[in-house]
């Protein structure tokens, strides 16, 4: 999202990314990992991410992925290299709820909901192209 912000933005739209983390969180992780072209907000006790239908993966299921992820080679990179960034992980796998899926979400003005898709999963992302798509068709 970071690399497509202005791109994204073209189209008179504003981002928003919200984690289920808290604010001191948040921002270690905008120190190692920023900056970011938009605002990025902790929602630790994730009443935006249960209000909007997110789904929490079952903790045999994410653990099952990572089992298999790991045993093929597929998650080689799981954990950064980096200390300042393993550090922010570390806590982060520690404190925050790693089973609440995200998703991506387009509002108008009012509120109202023009498009959205929620993760099955944590590689289940919107791609870039489905967002900009889904911008022009609620042009």
């Amino acid at each position: 999202m970071r690399e497509s912000a202005d791109e994204i933005t073209s189209h008179h739209v504003q981002i928003i990314a919200i984690t289920p983390a808290t604010g001191s969180l948040v921002g270690k992780y905008i120190e190692a990992y920023g900056p970011y072209p938009f605002q990025v907000l902790g929602d630790p006790n994730q009443h935006a991410f249960e209000g909007l239908g997110h789904k929490v993966m079952p903790k045999w299921k994410l653990l099952g992925m990572a089992g298999i992820g790991f045993l093929t080679g597929k998650m080689k990179d799981f954990k950064p290299k980096e200390a300042d960034k393993l550090a922010v992980v570390n806590e982060s796998m520690k404190t925050s709820d790693i089973y609440q899926q995200g998703g991506t979400w387009l509002f108008d003005r009012k509120g109202n909901v023009l498009w959205k898709h929620i993760d099955e999963t944590p590689g289940d992302h919107a791609t870039i192209a489905q967002v900009l798509q889904a911008l022009k068709k609620n042009a």
